[in-house]
């Protein structure tokens, strides 16, 4: 049986998420009303957790967040000026980020996150937050039809489970997995289906275990703080921390880990090279350079295009190469 796929992917539109670096973090309905009672979410704990390390991430990154509380009145589920109503505390505002209070499942629907984002210059959003099938979908969808291009992080998203007309009840799992099928799509586009979806694999450890094929690379980080602000800033990676002296990435091309070490990687010492690819060269290169990147070799011919070589704040050494400009 043939694979099905997109509209997106079946005229060939390029999934990729956006990169963090160059988006804006929207954190939608992280209210305490989901944490608990009635309205208590299937891995909710698991999904805030996976918000609050993105937050994390994008404040190390120095990118605009904006937080979206809904507001359904006093003494309702949503009662912003209740505890109820409230940002769970993991990831409530720090001062300078504001929170929009909106009155609809679509965040953009009659408040002023159109015009914020607009002040700000942002045309990619990343979206998180509550219920994958509702407030998320809603504000995905709504963000789509304004020209953003939009990425929602599925594993920072959570949903319930939900009666049907026929007594029957759908679990939250099969709510969530439809909410972030419609996928792919890019902004600027008569066609796709409306936003790009990443979602970790559960089953990563199976995903990543094929037989005799490359399972996981190590780079020796002196820093490991400096190392995760460094490609976050540059690359919009994420980073799951395993204790203070190691740091995994993942999602990116290839998973991997950085451990404590006072050594570094570089082809001067007979280190293997990690090679990056960018289909625009002198803008990669740009953003390496303005989150406190080296570069040591400046772009070269290459078989079948051009590369440059660069160090991290750490000395370890990297290549980027592209097709592009040849």
């Amino acid at each position: 049986m043939t694979q099905p796929k997109t509209l997106a992917e079946l005229v060939g539109l390029d999934p990729a998420p956006c990169s963090l670096g160059e988006s804006a973090l929207i954190m939608v309905d992280c209210q305490n009303t989901y944490l608990s009672g009635p309205m208590e979410l299937v891995g909710v704990e698991q999904a805030m957790a996976e918000a609050e390390l993105l937050l994390t991430r994008a404040r190390e990154a120095g990118i605009p967040v904006i937080h979206i509380a809904h507001d359904a009145g006093p003494g309702s589920l949503y009662d912003v000026q209740a505890e109820n109503g409230k940002i769970a505390s993991p990831v409530a505002p720090i001062a300078e980020e504001p929170t929009v209070v909106k009155n609809f499942p679509n965040s953009f629907a009659q408040t002023d996150l159109h015009e914020r984002l607009q002040k700000l210059g942002i045309s990619n959003l990343i979206v998180v937050g509550f219920m994958t099938h509702m407030c998320v979908s809603s504000t995905a969808r709504g963000a789509f039809d304004l020209g953003y291009r939009t990425t929602v992080v599925g594993d920072a998203t959570a949903t319930r489970d939900l009666p049907t007309t026929d007594g029957k009840v759908v679990q939250a799992a099969n709510v969530r997995e439809a909410a972030l099928a419609f996928r792919l799509g890019r902004h600027g586009r008569e066609v796709g289906e409306r936003y790009s979806c990443v979602a970790r694999n559960t089953d990563g450890a199976q995903a990543m275990n094929e037989h005799e094929k490359i399972n996981y690379v190590e780079f020796p980080s002196k820093d490991i703080e400096a190392t995760k602000k460094f490609f976050t800033a540059a690359l919009g990676w994420s980073f799951v921390d395993y204790g203070p002296e190691y740091t995994s990435f993942s999602d990116e091309g290839l998973n991997g880990g950085f451990f404590k070490s006072d050594l570094n990687s570089s082809t001067a010492t007979g280190s293997a090279l990690l090679v990056f690819y960018s289909k625009e060269l002198e803008k990669t290169q740009s953003k390496i350079e303005n989150a406190g990147g080296s570069i040591i070799k400046p772009t070269f011919p290459f078989p079948g295009g051009r590369r440059f070589h660069f160090s991290d704040p750490n000395g370890n050494e990297y290549a980027v190469w592209s097709d592009n400009g040849v």
